[in-house]
């Protein structure tokens, strides 16, 4: 083989891979695929507190994590019975259809909201139960706290990153089935 064909093959192989990284780039492979057996205990104890003019249903909330090493995205929905839904997060902004309504690959629980204040209780592979919440802003959420609810943890109210997640319209046709 020829200097100039190694090349070549070279070149077709490095745009091959980019290709097969860029068509998976969206893919999460870290998430929650189990989807029942929960043992949620928000809307047992509070009962459903739903506003849909508060934190809407017709859309998604995109955010946006930054570390040092990298930029993620992931998306949040919620449904009008209470029910809530994070995905897993993704290497682009995940705006395509498909994707949006794909609740495969993520994060379950419910929500509850008391005045301007969202509550989310959620399950993770990796940390077990855990409560997450909210201030809702116009057309937007700002992450607040984190609270384990494992037993002997305490109520003790861990400070998360200030990450604002925008609304996003968009056409929904996939349901809560947990």
């Amino acid at each position: 083989m020829t200097i100039s064909a190694m090349k070549i093959r070279s070149i077709i192989t490095l745009l091959l891979l980019l290709y097969c990284f860029a068509a998976t780039a969206q893919r999460c492979g870290s998430c929650n695929t189990r989807t029942s057996h929960y043992r949620f205990k928000l809307l047992k104890r509070y009962g459903l507190k739903v506003d849909t003019n508060l934190v809407k249903t017709n859309g998604v909330f995109l955010g946006k994590y930054t570390t040092s090493l990298q930029t993620e995205y992931f998306f949040i929905r919620f449904f009008s019975n209470g029910r809530y839904y994070s995905s897993c997060h993704y290497a682009s902004l995940p705006t395509d259809s498909a994707v949006l309504n794909d609740l495969r690959w993520g994060y379950y629980g419910y929500y509850k909201i008391d005045s301007n204040m969202l509550t989310v209780e959620s399950h993770t592979s990796a940390g077990g139960y855990y409560y997450a919440y909210y201030t809702i802003g116009d057309n937007e959420l700002i992450s607040k706290y984190t609270n384990s609810r494992a037993k002997g943890s305490g109520n003790i109210l861990q400070p998360t990153p200030n990450i604002s997640c925008k609304f996003y319209p968009c056409q929904l046709r996939s349901q809560s089935f947990w």
